[in-house]
This record gives structure tokens, C-alpha cells and sequence, in this order.
């Protein structure tokens, strides 16, 4: 019965992907930053590279920004 409906029902057009753009990953991961860690994004990153977070990289909130770090860094 299930597929019966869902051959009858029209399937949405799917969207093509866009890439987020580097301002558009940065606001993403300051917004996270702030959220869960109560800093800036830039702060954050900073904290990040210099190994602050090296000894509880899975400390509450850290993960769920690091997560998003990536859209924020150019491609080397």
C-alpha cells in the first residue's frame, strides 16, 4: 500500500548543492563557537591551533565546532 501512494504522489525536484563560501563558513563556525563555547569563532580557531583543546579535543561543545572548521579554512 505504501509504494502504491508513493508511485502516485509527484517526488519533489531535488536542489543542485552549493558550496558555502568562505564568509558564509566563517559565520557558521562563529555562530557555533558562540554557542557552545561562549567565544568568538576567530578565538576559537586560535585556541585550536595553538593546542588548547589537544588535551579534551572531545570536551562538551569542542566537537560541534570543530565540525564546521573546515568550511571556515581555504584549501591549501
Amino acid at each position: 500500500m505504501v509504494a502504491l501512494l508513493a508511485e502516485r504522489q509527484a517526488l519533489p525536484a531535488i536542489s543542485p548543492v552549493r558550496e558555502a563560501t568562505l564568509e558564509e563558513g566563517a559565520a557558521l563556525l562563529d555562530r557555533r563557537a558562540r554557542r557552545y563555547l561562549g567565544i568568538s569563532g576567530s578565538e576559537f580557531v586560535r585556541r585550536w591551533e595553538s593546542g588548547y583543546y589537544a588535551a579534551e579535543p572531545d570536551a562538551p561543545g569542542v566537537q560541534n565546532v570543530v565540525a564546521v572548521l573546515p568550511f571556515a579554512q581555504q584549501a591549501a
